[in-house]
């Protein structure tokens, strides 16, 4: 059953046995998945794992980040402020 706020779901009620069920089968999915994880291969030490992540998403330092938005400014044409002849001001 569905408990609807505004016409769209934003709950559903189970029953008992179709909630232990779902359960179940996460678990076991679960425990299929850190089996399959288990079974690939050496593991890599944390400090290696980490090296890389930071390496591939780290900010960028606040230096860098302030000369590209300047330079990427510097390409754009200037706005002008004026209208284009022909048009009038309502």
């Amino acid at each position: 059953m569905a408990v609807l706020n505004h016409n769209r779901p934003a709950a559903y009620l189970l029953s008992p046995s179709v909630y232990e069920a779902m359960l179940e089968r996460l678990n076991a999915d679960l425990r299929a998945s850190i089996r399959e994880g288990i079974n690939s291969g050496d593991a890599l030490p944390a400090d290696q794992v980490f090296a890389e992540l930071t390496s591939r998403y780290a900010e960028p330092a606040a230096g860098a980040s302030i000369k590209a938005t300047q330079k990427s400014a510097a390409r754009q044409p200037a706005k002008s402020s004026r209208r284009p002849s022909g048009k009038r001001a309502a």
